[in-house]
């Protein structure tokens, strides 16, 4: 959650920094966004992810979670943000509010999801540490 935070502080001076044409900001403005802000997100997923299913069901859902996710969000961000270069005239403000959003909805979505040692029992599952032995 803290990476999403991150990227909706830093849409503003990314831009900002890419825009001075220097290769030296703009080399910062990469290693800020794609360095600390993804680096911190995409870091913790794994762990993350893994505990989110039962082990009967766990490669199957990581992989469904992982390969949706990237069509979703990878896959349509180059056209959406195309469009919204092209409706702001080129200037770069609507990709801006866009990327604000994706943090923002990441930041809800992480706030709400369920962590620690999860009982998937009720769900048919086996617990973790009894498949494990």
């Amino acid at each position: 959650m803290g990476g999403a935070i991150f990227q909706l502080v830093l849409a503003v001076p990314f831009f900002l920094l890419v825009q001075t044409g220097n290769p030296l900001l703009t080399t910062l403005a990469m290693v800020l966004g794609l360095g600390v802000g993804h680096g911190s997100m995409y870091g913790a997923q794994a762990a993350l992810f893994a505990n989110l299913y039962p082990v009967h069901v766990r490669y199957t859902g990581l992989s469904v979670t992982q390969q949706v996710g990237a069509t979703l969000g990878g896959g349509l961000a180059p056209l959406a943000g195309t469009a919204l270069l092209a409706a702001g005239g080129g200037h770069w403000t609507w990709l801006v509010v866009y990327m604000i959003a994706i943090a923002a909805m990441s930041s809800l979505a992480a706030s709400r999801l369920r962590t620690g040692d999860l009982d998937h029992t009720a769900l048919g599952g086996v617990p973790a540490k009894e498949a494990i032995s």
